[in-house]
């Protein structure tokens, strides 16, 4: 009874596991297509996208 109750622990683990990393990776596609959407509205002088390198989290400013 034991090692069953320790396999749906690591069972329930992989799962936690696999929906964080599911998280993660649509987390940077919405950040895509953040970049993406500022990107185009950059070309238009109202928004600049800016990425800072020391924090590699992109921010978009406005400049006006």
């Amino acid at each position: 009874m034991r090692t069953r109750y320790y396999q749906l622990s690591v069972i329930s683990y992989q799962l936690s596991v696999i929906s964080y990393q599911l998280s993660v990776i649509s987390y940077q596609l919405s950040v895509y297509q953040l970049s993406v959407i500022s990107l185009s509205v950059g070309k238009l002088g109202t928004y600049r996208w800016v990425h800072p390198t020391f924090a590699g989290t992109p921010i978009i400013s406005n400049y006006q």
